[in-house]
């Protein structure tokens, strides 16, 4: 399928940084990008957080939450019938932007960022939630819900 097929709005379920996981499944191409970038996987350290670098592997090991210039390069999870003729790779746009679709119900950013930012500003804080709540409190995941919000409201 091409970039200039059109998802609408609607069809996005929720967005999140991807899983380790999510991440090691998907071609180390698509997972490349001109930026190394946060997944929502805590890292090996109690205040890091797993990334993938600008070649396309995935580090669990992690990084300092408290990073300023790494990547946010989000996931949206889509209605799966919108995604039914679909292969790994192909391009599609939605809410403005270009999205690879990486399986099952994964849109993964395929431009820009959406920012490049802390994944948490504040390392003690974070050091202190348990693997659960680390990314759900994140700084990271109250930018993609406010911009994912924004999205939604511009596109009615």
């Amino acid at each position: 399928m091409e970039a200039n097929t059109i998802l609408p709005a609607d069809a996005i379920l929720d967005i999140a940084l991807l899983t380790k996981e999510e991440a090691r499944d998907i071609p180390q191409s698509v997972l490349e990008f001109p930026y190394c970038w946060w997944l929502r996987s805590p890292g090996k350290h109690v205040t890091n957080v797993a990334t993938v670098c600008y070649f396309g592997c995935v580090l669990t090991r992690g990084h300092g939450v408290t990073l300023p210039n790494y990547a946010v390069r989000p996931a949206l999870r889509i209605e799966p019938s919108f995604l039914r003729d679909l292969a790994i790779g192909d391009t599609v746009s939605c809410v403005g932007r270009k999205w690879h679709y990486v399986g099952g119900d994964l849109l993964l950013l395929a431009e820009e960022p959406l920012a490049c930012m802390a994944f948490h500003s504040d390392a003690e804080e974070y050091e202190r939630w348990d693997d659960e709540e680390k990314y759900e409190k994140s700084d990271v995941c109250r930018y993609l819900q406010a911009w994912l919000e924004e999205q939604k409201a511009d596109n009615r």
